[in-house]
């Protein structure tokens, strides 16, 4: 029984494929007075255009940054995530913590979801702009990002 279930499973996958999944990585980190910073985006592409996008932001403070300042930051990060979340009906999830001298950021875009006009608002590019994965990459390159 275990070898038909298993028979069937493999056809029906064969038939129906994996599904065209793949992903851009693109990163940044910079070292600034006071702080470092990381930056990463990651784009899901499914079917040849973008499903999702996942933000990742990372700093790292050093003495030049009283912890008031840095309760500041993150203060600020956590009010312009809200309002992210908020203003997208629930396309866009974010996640901000703070451990010690450190800001953690995370954001998830469900871009099937987003509305376009919102989207470009929040983002300065179409949905058509991240879709073309070469010209995506042109364009994070451009402003110094790795892609990969």
């Amino acid at each position: 029984m275990k070898k038909y279930i298993l028979i069937f499973g493999l056809c029906l996958l064969m038939l129906t494929g994996c599904g065209n999944k793949s992903k851009l990585v693109c990163s940044k980190s910079e070292k600034n007075a006071g702080y470092d910073y990381y930056d990463e985006y990651n784009l899901i592409y499914e079917n040849g255009s973008v499903s999702q996008i996942i933000l990742k932001m990372e700093a790292i403070f050093d003495e030049h940054y009283t912890d008031e300042e840095i309760d500041e930051q993150y203060d600020k990060i956590a009010e312009e995530c809200h309002m992210y979340e908020v203003s997208s009906l629930g396309s866009i999830k974010c996640k901000v913590v703070k451990k010690d001298d450190k800001i953690e950021f995370e954001q998830k875009i469900n871009v099937k979801k987003i509305d376009d006009k919102l989207f470009e608002k929040f983002f300065n590019l179409t949905k058509d702009d991240i879709s073309n994965r070469d010209n995506i990459e042109k364009i994070l390159s451009n402003v110094g990002y790795n892609c990969k």
